[in-house]
């Protein structure tokens, strides 16, 4: 019987010694990717203010042909709550002579039912400088408002 209750107290016992796990926010990411011709080796660097209650982004820059390029503030100084772990570099052909690059990447986002749907974020970069950023917002499963900052205007 003594032995018993020394097994249950001790089982007890490492339950409330038992720790739990953390998931911590990035503060910075860094990804690079071969984005072909005539982009070449891209880096995106995205770095946040730390503050857990109230992230958002501080700086975004991106590499290319060797060359760091900042991005405009305005493509990110309202941006709240910010997914780092989803960033991408993406691009597309389009319907020009030349190709566009994206930055893409999630902001934190419950649409008007609470369900849990990200917003997502491009920052267009064609013919060496930023066009623009859109955001895209979820209003449920299968309706989005999407919204479009020109970064060539002041």
């Amino acid at each position: 019987m003594k032995l018993w209750i020394v097994l249950a107290v001790s089982m007890f016992c490492m339950v409330l010694a038992a720790s739990e796990e953390r998931i911590l926010n990035p503060c910075k990411v860094s990804i690079s990717a071969d984005a072909g011709k005539p982009f070449g080796d891209v880096t995106v660097e995205i770095v946040t203010n730390k503050n857990e209650k109230d992230l958002k982004i501080i700086s975004i820059r991106i590499k290319i042909h060797g060359k760091w390029k900042k991005i405009p503030e305005r493509a990110f100084a309202d941006l709240k709550s910010p997914l780092l772990n989803n960033v991408q570099i993406r691009t597309e052909t389009g319907y020009d002579d030349s190709p566009w690059l994206y930055i893409f990447f999630k902001l934190g986002h419950y649409d008007k039912n609470g369900k849990w749907n990200p917003k997502r974020v491009h920052i267009f970069y064609h013919k060496g400088h930023f066009e623009r950023r859109s955001i895209t917002t979820p209003e449920s499963d299968f309706v989005s408002q999407c919204e479009n900052i020109d970064l060539n205007k002041e």
